[in-house]
């Protein structure tokens, strides 16, 4: 009767192993918002609806620059 006990266990490890294999695997590897001038490409989205021209155009600036890695996280 020890046997099969010693066989779940066995299978539940072989079993919980591959689950963390597996997820280290597939996990996804997302890319880190873009950082310009120390603030993240959203804030620069969210300061591009400010009234002040000023921080409008500074808004417009940062965002251009970063360029196509920061559309992903503009779109969301």
């Amino acid at each position: 009767m020890k046997r099969p006990l010693k066989k779940r266990w066995r299978v539940a490890t072989v079993a919980a192993i591959g689950l963390v294999a597996a997820f280290a695997v597939f996990r996804p590897f997302g890319k880190r918002e873009p950082v310009y001038g120390g603030k993240s490409v959203t804030a620069w989205a969210r300061d591009l609806n400010s009234p002040d021209p000023w921080v409008r155009s500074n808004a417009t600036e940062a965002v251009r620059a970063t360029g196509p890695d920061g559309v992903p996280f503009l779109v969301k």
